[in-house]
């Protein structure tokens, strides 16, 4: 009885110190860069608490904070933050476009309101006009108002031999059209590796598109010209991501090649937005010259200038009850901030 009691100490102690190593040789794991950080001071305004996570930004805040509810998606959150009065609002969409449709999502300009999803249809709302389009064949996400009548979306592009990502241009007249497009180059399977986040910086006239799995976002202008290609500052220039393929039988008997991703894989970037000529990228790498420790308190911003894509500086974002941040907008001197089912306006200093 003795000798068995040993042997499952032993046991347990390599067991420990396995998990001990294991975690030791994690948090020193070098990722071959530095950031270049700042002080930069936050005041803590406001905290708005929902019932549930279930919530993002419809789009850019201004001095009025919009939200999109993703269990209902024409009911929204309208958010005064100088009164910090909050109240729903329910879109008047128009009766033929598909709600149940997948990949609701919206952008505005001016006094319209875009809507999309992921069929193919659009919608354009405003206190003057309720119009619908269908673009048949297409499937895309992500719209970006260039004005009332012209959007760009994220294409989905699929043939026989290959699929990939496309960011294309829309304009809405009688009947939708569209027109110019940007191929976003693959890497591994043309659609996963080249998941991204759209933004489009209204007063520079410039697209933005950051993508999630390797070290690289995009600048182009409003007819999907490159402007420049920009490097962020982590060392991952191929996207590591695996893909597993399988077949799908149809409703109608047809069986169709389908694509996931095999795991987890690590995000290189998180989330970004644009404001006053400055790119702000949510990292998902530690730097070789952060903590372990600092990472679990604060999440890392990276800053990089509008007009070339060059890197300036990082600074630390504090966790929220220490939750992690799912999305964030700079506007003005207000950073925006959602951490589950929270929505934090801090006041940069």
């Amino acid at each position: 009885m003795k000798k068995i009691g040993i042997i499952l100490f032993i046991i347990f102690f390599c067991i420990i110190m396995l998990i001990l190593f294991f975690k030791r040789s994690q948090q020193n794991t070098r990722n071959a860069f530095n950031r270049k950080f700042i002080a930069q001071k936050f005041r803590l305004d406001r905290v708005f608490s929902f019932p549930a996570p279930a919530f993002g930004f419809s789009w850019k805040p201004d001095s009025l904070i919009y939200l999109k509810d993703y269990n209902n998606a024409t009911m929204q959150y309208l958010i005064d933050p100088l009164k910090g009065h909050v109240r729903k609002i329910k879109l008047v969409v128009p009766a033929n476009f598909n709600m149940q449709g997948d990949n609701i999502n919206f952008d505005r300009w001016n006094t319209t309101v875009h809507m999309t999803n992921g069929i193919g249809e659009i919608a354009a709302m405003s206190s003057s006009r309720s119009q619908f389009w269908m673009l048949s064949g297409q499937r895309f996400d992500e719209p970006r108002s260039l004005s009332a009548n012209a959007l760009v979306v994220r294409s989905f592009v699929k043939n026989k031999s290959e699929s990939h990502l496309e960011l294309l241009k829309i304009s809405l007249a009688q009947q939708a059209s569209s027109g110019k497009h940007y191929d976003l180059p693959p890497q591994v399977d043309g659609i996963f590796c080249a998941d991204g986040w759209l933004h489009y910086d209204a007063k520079a006239t410039s697209l933005y598109y950051m993508y999630f799995y390797r070290g690289t976002f995009l600048c182009l202008d409003t007819n999907l010209n490159l402007r420049y290609k920009a490097k962020t500052i982590d060392t991952v220039q191929w996207a590591k991501i695996r893909v597993n393929m399988y077949n799908q039988r149809l409703k109608n008997g047809e069986v169709v090649l389908r694509k996931s991703p095999a795991g987890l894989p690590t995000m290189v970037n998180k989330y970004f937005t644009v404001s006053g000529n400055r790119i702000y990228i949510q990292s998902g790498l530690k730097a070789d010259n952060e903590s372990a420790a600092s990472r679990r308190k604060e999440e890392s911003i990276d800053v990089y200038e509008g007009n070339s894509g060059r890197y300036l500086h990082s600074f630390y974002l504090p966790k929220y009850k220490g939750l992690n941040m799912r999305q964030f907008e700079v506007a003005s001197q207000n950073l925006i901030a959602i951490y589950d089912q929270f929505l934090v306006i801090y006041r940069l200093e």
